[in-house]
């Protein structure tokens, strides 16, 4: 990317590797961050999720 602000969430936290020393915790608290919008997603679109797996399945 040619920006800082124009960064994907993955690249953000890989820059977080090079630094010295590693900073866990800054890195753990990215991902989490990172992870609640799919989480809050797969909440609200599970039924859809579900009724899609449902109707793909080989019926015999």
């Amino acid at each position: 990317m040619t920006g800082e602000n124009k960064r994907t969430i993955q690249l953000a936290v890989q820059s977080f590797f090079g630094t010295q020393p590693v900073h866990y915790s800054a890195i753990m608290a990215a991902l989490v961050v990172s992870a609640i919008p799919m989480i809050i997603m797969f909440i609200f679109m599970q039924k859809y999720y579900v009724e899609g797996i449902a109707s793909s399945g080989i019926k015999g």
